[in-house]
């Protein structure tokens, strides 16, 4: 568009630098320029023709005197060899000459019967012109017929040799008297086209080109006044291309503020259907998604085992919004004062469709039996305050509310449902609201028997709670009260053993003895239970330990006691845990001391302390070559003043393995033994470090 108008424009308005005025005043230049060199090549031609038609005439004179000439000359030498033949006289030089002599005699005759170049005469190449008239032509043939077999003759003759043949000497020299007559003829052919065509072609030769130089005088003269005209028209050019120069550059800055908003609309006509076509991509990909997304939808709701109901809350959204918009706040205190409203807005739900879930959970057939009875269905006494809810929700701008209300099926059956109502965004303008309902009902009465049972539990714990505090108030209390009167009976004793020895006898003295043992028992009995209170009461504090150096402690203690015993003592090194130190002590004092006792009567007494794994939880233990038990009685093991030897076998009071159990359970761990009769026991506990302690 830009370029047609600006070139329709100029058109206008021609300029002296218009193409039309270049390709004219170019045209007129070329024009007279063309004169001159016509003129010039005109004179020059004619010239040169005038030239050669001057040459060609002295050359056909020249040529026709040259023929007679070796026409002479050939039958003189012809002459000569007759006369050679008939003296017998040497020939050979003789016929070298006539050799020479007949090859440029048949060049010249070629040049005239044909026209070609003739080099041999002039010294120069030279174009002649045939004999063009039907008596040359006539001539020429004559000529032809006679000159040819002439040639042919000398040519046989020339190659015979000598000795000379005389028919052949005779037969040239006939044809050669023969060829002068029609020489003489040919020139005379010649001489009359000079009279009749050469010379007045070259006198109208000499007119054109004295007409030419005529001319070119002439238009030398005109140039002196063309001159002048055209440094006038020049001086206008100059003011009129001054003027269209301006005019142009006014169009031109025109043309490239057109071309520049044309191009800038061009370039946001390509950026709009850029955008067209991305945005018609996008609105198809994303119909296409809402399209599947509307189809999963539609298999979720479907297929879904929950009862889904679409509700419209055009109207009731609308209603909210007319609230804020008046300036209410305080929605509860406002649908708790205005019920009117709450009823309006009830009314105002409208139930558009059901799953097919719904169906099942309302005992309902089909949707239209659905729909025609929500009615019974919401007729409940948690109707008013669900809604009352829901609306809440709404006018807060929640997008999700929960709750749980009674409602009835189609058959009248009552159902607790637990309903999650999904609001549309605020300002959407939609009214599509989902809800979910989720029959509860034995999950209700099931949260109701567990929180029963819990209260039960709860009793019984901390009625349990109780008993124990009071059991481990009774052993203490019980503990301490006994220690005064069997420190009595064991001093009493005592002194009556060493006061009165004569007096007692033997058995008296066994008898003392025996009260003296039980008191003793009696007291470590005591001690032990002490200790066991103790840990049941006693705090966990949970800190790093090193059980392999709490270990190496224990057995120091125990050789240091019996010093007399020879026992193998394996301790793994750098077993590190988080527990109670004091308490740990406890624990291997006792697991120490049954291994040390139990291996009593071994020679070669063997107890290992170590680590390995049980179900993937690290497990400690102490392992000993003694007495070993019956695993038909571990069950036996930890319970208090359990024992499965006899006293006056391993001495003890069976409550030490009860202590270790409850230390271990009061950090969390577990604890068990292993053994076989005569072939030792290992006694394993755990201790979970990421557990709370009891």
């Amino acid at each position: 568009m830009s370029t047609q108008n600006s070139n329709h424009i100029a058109g206008k308005e021609p300029t002296a630098n218009s193409p039309i005025l270049k390709a004219l005043k170019l045209l007129g230049w070329m024009l007279l320029l063309a004169s001159f060199i016509g003129s010039v090549y005109g004179i020059f031609h004619y010239s040169t023709q005038i030239n050669d038609e001057g040459v060609y005439l002295g050359e056909v004179t020249y040529a026709t005197a040259r023929i007679r000439i070796l026409e002479t000359r050939i039958n003189a030498q012809l002459s000569a060899l007759e006369i050679a033949r008939r003296d017998r006289l040497p020939a050979a030089d003789a016929l070298q000459e006539l050799s020479g002599t007949a090859d440029r005699a048949t060049v010249l005759f070629q040049a005239f019967i044909s026209g070609g170049e003739v080099k041999a005469i002039t010294g120069h190449v030279t174009p002649l012109r045939p004999v063009a008239t039907e008596k040359g032509m006539a001539a020429a043939k004559d000529l032809q017929a006679t000159w040819f077999p002439l040639r042919d003759k000398i040519q046989t003759l020339i190659q015979h040799g000598e000795p000379l043949d005389a028919g052949l000497l005779a037969d040239a020299r006939r044809l050669a008297r023969e060829s002068g007559p029609k020489i003489d003829k040919i020139s005379e052919i010649l001489a009359h086209e000079e009279a009749v065509y050469y010379r007045p072609h070259l006198s109208s030769l000499l007119r054109m080109r004295s007409i030419l130089i005529a001319y070119l005088s002439a238009a030398s003269a005109l140039l002196i006044p063309v001159s002048l005209l055209l440094g006038r028209i020049r001086k206008f050019n100059v003011e009129l291309e001054a003027k269209v120069k301006g005019r142009t550059t006014e169009l031109r800055a025109t043309n490239e503020s057109l071309q520049s908003e044309i191009a800038e609309r061009q370039r946001a006509e390509e950026e709009i259907q850029a955008l067209n076509a991305g945005l018609e991509l996008r609105v198809k990909e994303r119909t296409q998604e809402l399209a599947e997304s509307e189809k999963r939808f539609r298999t979720i709701y479907d297929t879904a085992p929950v009862s889904i109901w679409q509700e419209d809350w055009t109207e009731v959204i609308e209603s909210i919004e007319d609230l804020q918009i008046r300036g209410v706040t305080d929605f509860p205190t406002y649908f708790r004062e205005h019920p009117e409203f709450v009823a309006r807005a009830l009314k105002a739900v409208k139930v558009r469709d059901v799953n097919q879930w719904t169906l099942g959970t309302f005992a309902a057939r089909d949707k239209a039996e659905m729909l025609a009875s929500l009615g019974p269905v919401f007729a409940t006494p948690d109707k008013l305050p669900g809604f009352v809810g829901e609306l809440t929700a709404l006018a807060q701008g929640q997008t999700v509310y929960h709750t749980e209300m009674n409602l009835n099926t189609v058959k009248g059956d009552t159902m607790h449902g637990l309903l999650a109502t999904s609001f549309p965004p605020r300002g959407s303008g939609s009214g599509d609201v989902l809800v979910s309902v989720l029959d509860i009902t034995e999950r209700q009465r099931a949260e109701i028997q567990i929180q029963h049972l819990n209260e039960q539990l709860k009793a019984r714990a901390q009625a349990l709670v109780e008993a124990n505090k009071e059991l481990e108030t009774f052993s203490y209390s019980v503990s301490h009260d006994l220690r005064a009167p069997l420190r009595i009976i064991n001093g009493l004793s005592s002194i009556l053993l060493e006061g009165c020895t004569d007096k007692l006898g033997t058995e008296g003295k066994e008898s003392l003895l025996a009260v003296i043992s039980a008191s003793q028992q009696m007291s470590e009995l005591i001690d032990d239970l002490l200790q066991l209170s103790r840990i049941t009461r006693s705090e966990v504090r949970r800190a790093p330990v090193d059980l392999s150096a709490l270990a190496r402690s224990v057995a120091d203690e125990l050789r240091k006691a019996n010093p007399e015993r020879c026992v193998e003592l394996l301790i793994e090194p750098d077993l590190m845990t988080q527990a109670d130190a004091r308490l740990m002590r406890i624990v291997l004092q006792n697991l120490f001391g049954n291994a040390w006792k139990f291996t009593s009567q071994k020679c070669n007494a063997r107890i290992e302390f170590g680590r390995s794994s049980h179900n993937g939880v690290a497990a400690y233990f102490v392992r000993d070559n003694g007495a070993g038990f019956d695993m038909a009685y571990a069950n036996k093991l930890f319970g208090a003043f359990q024992r499965l030897h006899s006293t006056a076998e391993f001495p003890g009071t069976g409550v030490g393995l009860a202590t270790v159990q409850r230390v271990i359970h009061r950090h969390g761990g577990q604890v068990w033994a292993e053994g076989e009769i005569d072939r030792g026991a290992t006694f394993y506990f755990t201790l979970p470090s990421k557990l709370k302690a009891r």
